[in-house]
């Protein structure tokens, strides 16, 4: 009896070093995914969108050479509407008409 309940203690053991580890793994993951490389992952994108739009506003064509303009990332299909992050769903706009673009829209400007 006193045997199987050292075996016992010693998977008991076992078993919690390996659930410790597990943890361990799991904290890795969730730093690896935490909101600053997502935050990362969407820069690197965005610098994407820009540079495929050559730094232009798809709706007036500014560019962002000219002191004034202040280029953004939109959605062309509204986050909100089930668009997605993906840059197919993106595109290069001026402050001023990302402003006066809303969630109803669905079309490329």
């Amino acid at each position: 009896m006193l045997e199987q309940f050292k075996e016992w203690y010693i998977k008991l053991e076992n078993y919690e070093e390996d659930k410790e580890e597990d943890i361990e793994e799991d904290f890795e993951l969730l730093e690896i995914s935490d909101l600053d490389s997502y935050s990362f992952v969407r820069a690197g994108k965005w610098w994407s969108v820009l540079a495929r739009d050559k730094w232009k506003c798809l709706s007036c064509g500014r560019s962002a050479r000219e002191d004034s303009v202040l280029l953004e990332v939109d959605h062309i299909i509204p986050r909100s509407k089930g668009g997605s992050d993906d840059i197919i769903n993106l595109q290069t706009l001026c402050k001023k008409c990302n402003i006066g673009k809303s969630n109803k829209d669905s079309t490329r400007l």
